[in-house]
């Protein structure tokens, strides 16, 4: 994925091989699609926002033929897949075994 929104919903998708291991969540609500905020719709979710997520609507980005991001940090991508991958930035929910 290319958004830090789309990296957190990866990462809170629960895997059925190996261990069981605590679950990701992402902090607060879903945007109101109907009264949608004003710049990035999930400025309050993500983790890597930053002020131009708040004032400005990101600029949509094409990562494949069929594949779209719109992010303001969309160039560094790469950088924040590993951060969100290494670091417990996202809520951790305790699973019962």
């Amino acid at each position: 994925p290319c958004h830090p929104y789309t990296m957190g919903l990866k990462n809170a998708f629960p895997s059925i091989l190996g261990d069981k291991q605590d679950l990701i969540s992402i902090p607060g609500s879903p945007p109101n699609l109907v009264e949608p905020p004003p710049g990035c719709r999930f400025n309050l979710r993500c983790p890597f926002s930053i002020d131009i997520c708040f004032q400005k609507e990101p600029p949509l980005f094409q990562v494949d033929t069929d594949q779209y991001a719109a992010c303001h940090r969309f160039s560094e991508a790469d950088m924040l897949r590993r951060e969100a991958a290494l670091k417990e930035i996202w809520e951790k929910v305790n699973v019962a075994a």
